[in-house]
């Protein structure tokens, strides 16, 4: 029904990433972890980690068929690996590491947090992972500023349904403002982090639990945003994403599994076992 041809994909990284390199030389100046949501942007030199909901949880509630309880449970566990890792990353580079709510957050909505309650389910996951929340973004079609960090991170959508038509997992070290518009092309993408992978195997996370994470992610992402589903079956909807900012072995790791997850994730849409959600 579509390419899993990994080497074609590949080839298309390759020339993607060449015609990124000439053309970027960017200061980093933060990493942060957001919502893996389209809308949410950085500005120039922060680097964003994409976790759905940026990994935060509720026990129960919401609906438990969008986002089960299992997965739930899955994404605290492996949420402060995440973290662990961002802050190396970070401290590696230089900069400060944080991470933000924001506005009509899918993840927060399919496990009914508010909109107030999320802001408080950040900051405390945030401070039980060790890494320093920036705030709850703006909703602004241009680049603001958030909080007094000076950092320029907004949310762009101001309401209606998820416009993302394909995913983008990164593996070498997240990805710029620039380098996620060179990705899209003029379309939309759910950014999803995968680039803590092999640290997170190192410090023993289960590989199954770190497939498991970025499928139910795909999984979500595939429900709530209706163009992914209908472009299913025309080109391939996940593109793999090397910053080149981590080392060979962690960056082929972290790709290494992210191909088992997306050759899941293609099996389970051809099988018709994944579903729309038809109230986002």
């Amino acid at each position: 029904m579509y390419n899993t041809d990994k080497e074609i994909d590949k080839t298309n990284l390759t020339n993607m990433e060449a015609g990124i390199e000439k053309k970027e030389a960017v200061q980093i100046t933060a990493v942060m972890e957001g919502c893996m949501d389209e809308d949410v942007k950085v500005g120039s030199g922060v680097i964003k980690i994409g976790l759905a909901g940026s990994g935060v949880t509720n026990e129960s509630g919401g609906n438990e068929e969008l986002y089960p309880i299992q997965y739930r449970k899955l994404m605290k566990k492996v949420s402060p690996y995440v973290d662990s890792w961002m802050k190396r990353f970070a401290k590696k580079n230089g900069v400060a590491a944080y991470t933000t709510s924001h506005p009509a957050c899918g993840a927060g909505e399919a496990q009914g947090i508010k909109e107030s309650d999320l802001i408080v389910a950040t900051k405390q996951n945030a401070h039980e992972n060790g890494i320093e929340y920036a705030g709850h973004l703006e909703i602004s079609s241009e680049p603001k500023n958030l909080g007094d960090k000076n950092l320029e991170i907004w949310f762009t959508r101001k309401g209606g349904p998820h416009t993302a038509d394909f995913f983008i997992l990164t593996t070498g070290g997240g990805i710029t403002r620039s380098e996620k518009t060179t990705v899209e092309g003029g379309h939309a993408a759910f950014d999803i982090s995968a680039d803590w992978v092999k640290d997170a195997l190192d410090e023993g996370l289960a590989r199954r639990d770190a497939v498991d994470i970025l499928v139910f992610q795909l999984k979500l992402g595939y429900a709530i945003a209706h163009k992914i589903a209908h472009k299913i079956g025309d080109v391939s909807v996940f593109k793999v994403f090397n910053g080149n900012r981590l080392d060979s072995e962690s960056s082929r790791v972290n790709a290494d599994v992210v191909n088992e997850s997306v050759e899941i994730a293609k099996q389970e849409i051809e099988k018709g076992n994944w579903k729309k959600a038809f109230h986002h």
